[in-house]
């Protein structure tokens, strides 16, 4: 339990971090729509994209003091509702270290890494938010890859799947997991 809650940790202070970041400039974005993270949920699939708004990607490398070396947080949003806007979900790949380069990344129990992947059915308002919301393969808890097909410093792309598991042992099954985003490497040494 004390690996789980120190994953959860990890993962939740990386959010935290990447939405503090912004642009650095407010000139339009040429590349709406070409980027995205798509997953099946137990059959069911979501997709973020970065078009209208709606929902949202992020891809940051941040430089981790504490243990010397640069993990990546992969994050893709969608809306649950279109009446309440607030009312999110959404998955976070996070590899530690990250290598900078492709590879295949095992999470969850037997993988002997600190590599997650974090399914979140309902992620807001907080203060509505419970443990059963979170679903986690990493430590020792689920299983599951993460494979970064390219790396360039710019921009990632990958596929994932994972069997995650929240703190009731309820399990998901994410399958058939891509994503192809930007890169923030302001934060990376």
């Amino acid at each position: 339990m004390m690996k789980r809650n120190a994953v959860l940790l990890c993962v939740v202070l990386l959010v935290a971090l990447a939405s503090c970041s912004k642009k650095s400039d407010d000139k339009p974005d040429d590349t709406a729509g070409k980027y995205y993270l798509t997953v099946k949920v137990d059959g069911v699939e979501k997709k973020a994209t970065d078009q209208g708004g709606s929902s949202g990607l992020k891809a940051q490398v941040v430089y981790q003091n504490s243990s010397g070396r640069n993990v990546i947080l992969i994050s893709g949003r969608w809306r649950l509702s279109t009446s309440d806007l607030t009312k999110l979900g959404g998955t976070d790949l996070l590899i530690q270290p990250f290598l900078e380069k492709a590879g295949t990344y095992g999470v969850g129990a037997g993988s002997g890494t600190l590599n997650a992947i974090n399914h979140w059915v309902d992620m807001n308002p907080p203060s509505d938010r419970v443990d059963d919301d979170i679903y986690t393969s990493g430590g020792e808890y689920g299983s599951g890859k993460i494979v970064v097909e390219s790396f360039d410093g710019k921009e990632v792309r990958g596929t994932f799947q994972s069997t995650v598991v929240n703190s009731n042992s309820k399990t998901i099954k994410l399958s058939e997991g891509k994503f192809y985003m930007p890169v923030d490497m302001s934060r990376a040494k």
